[in-house]
């Protein structure tokens, strides 16, 4: 039947066939579904790309399903992250629960944010807006100093950093 009728059980038992599925398929994919099911990171990165930009509306622990699913070191986590960071488009804004999720499994793929790259926090795109203040100070002065994203930071953030900076 048509891929807005496919099952969870219907997902799984595609496995690796998933990577198959034409993006018009995929457009049309219940993503309760789609959570449920174990295939997601059996996706190429243009398929989750495309599953990413529908992410928007769905449930805070869909979100956490999906992305656990994903390995890390293999680039698919990296290009989802920086279509979720890329934000919802038109002044629409991830809830702070969805936020939360995306912003955990960075650190669950990434590490300690001492450890983060310039890039890694660069796919967080305007969620670092969203980032713990905690967190925050503990990336690298070299990192944020040279991180586009660093202009999506809040005047609550940049007075931390700001505070932080002068206690060294």
């Amino acid at each position: 039947g048509p891929a807005r009728d496919w099952t969870t059980a219907q997902l799984d038992n595609l496995g690796e066939l998933v990577a198959q599925l034409p993006l018009d398929d995929l457009r049309d994919i219940s993503l309760d579904a789609l959570a449920a099911a174990g295939v997601y990171a059996q996706f190429g990165i243009d398929q989750l790309e495309a599953l990413a930009d529908r992410f928007g509306p769905l449930a805070a622990d869909k979100l956490e399903a999906l992305l656990a699913q994903l390995p890390v070191g293999d680039g698919k986590f990296d290009a989802v992250l920086a279509k979720l960071g890329a934000g919802l488009g038109a002044g629409v804004s991830w809830a702070a629960d969805q936020a939360a999720v995306i912003i955990d499994a960075a650190k669950a793929q990434y590490g300690p944010a001492r450890d983060w790259t310039t890039a890694q926090l660069d796919n967080l795109g305007e969620l670092v807006a969203q980032f713990p203040v905690d967190d925050l100070l503990d990336i690298s002065l070299e990192a944020l100093a040279v991180a586009v994203s660093a202009a999506h930071l809040t005047a609550e953030q940049l007075g931390a950093l700001a505070s932080g900076a002068l206690q060294l």
